[in-house]
Parts: C-alpha cells; structure tokens; sequence
C-alpha cells in the first residue's frame, strides 16, 4: 500500500505549487475548470511515481502479488482524488457568504450592520457571483434576464433534490 500513498502524497504536493504558480502568474477564469485540468495533468506523474515506488522501496513496503500491487496503485489513485476533493471545499470557500462575513468579523474584532452592508455591498457581489455563473457555463444572459443553462438546470436539479431530501431548504 505505501507506494500509492506516497504517489498520491507528492503528487497532491505538486498539484498545490503547480496551482500557486499558475494562479499567480496569470487570471484564471474558469478556475474548477484549471484546478481539474491540473489534477488530471499529473496522473501520469502519479503512475511513474507509483511504478517508481513499487521497485525502489524497501521489500517490507511494497506489494507482492500482481492484484496487491492493483489494489495498491487503485489505493493510491482514490487517495489522491479524495485529498483533491478535499482541498477544493476549502478553496471554493471564497463563494460562502457565512466564511466571509465570519472571517472579516475576526479580522476587525466587531462591525454594525451598516458596517457588513459597507463592506459587502449586495449589487456588487450579486453582479460578480452572477458573471461566475456565466463565466462557468451554469446561466445565460439575454438583454437584461438570466436562465440557467443546460449545466445549471442539471446542477440546480442535482443540489435541490439533495436539499430537499435533507430537509436543508431554504438556506441549509
């Protein structure tokens, strides 16, 4: 099992310095989109890494029969999809209302109504959150309406029946 876990340990290593540096040497738009394109980018460095491992570690470590060294790298991969996944509820946290108001509260200590409305003022990020959607390919814009795309309708339906079935409806 270690040669997957250690595969999938540098390989999100490298996902994390591939994604600052690309983030901030240029805009990035659609960023799911680059942040998926990353982590599927070095899936063939996690196979070589893997392949690597599984003839360099020591004997104790490593897989001995042709299905342990399967479900050794099958391991290794789901590792290292779910530490992916993981990293992207913490990075799209940006989008949480709750987060925000919660952190700039700690930054300054205390804030009156008026003082959030100031620093969150509704037009501005109701206009930024809505050319994400666009940007995204969730909503369409004609003239001054909006309507969901065919990926909005499809995420829309997915995320509302879940909802639904939670008992998490209106704002859960």
């Amino acid at each position: 099992m270690m040669p997957g876990l250690l595969a999938a340990a540098i390989c999100i290593v490298a996902f994390l310095v591939m994604q600052v540096a690309v983030f901030n040497l240029a805009p990035v738009g659609r960023r799911f989109d680059a942040l998926t394109g990353m982590w599927l980018g070095l899936l063939p460095l996690y196979i070589t890494v893997f392949a690597l491992f599984q003839h360099r570690l020591p004997a104790s470590w490593l897989a001995v029969s042709k299905l342990e060294i399967i479900v050794s790298g099958i391991n290794g991969a789901v590792v290292y999809l779910l530490l992916f996944l993981i990293y992207l509820c913490f990075y799209f946290t940006d989008h949480s209302l709750t987060v925000a108001y919660t952190i700039e509260l700690e930054r300054r200590g205390q804030m009156t109504r008026d003082d959030i409305k100031q620093r969150f003022p509704h037009d501005a990020m109701l206009r930024q959150r809505l050319a994400d959607l666009i940007t995204n390919g969730y909503v369409i814009q004609e003239g001054e309406y909006y309507r969901l795309a065919h990926k909005g309708r499809a995420f829309a339906g997915t995320l509302g029946t879940m909802k639904r079935f939670l008992k998490l409806e209106p704002g859960g």
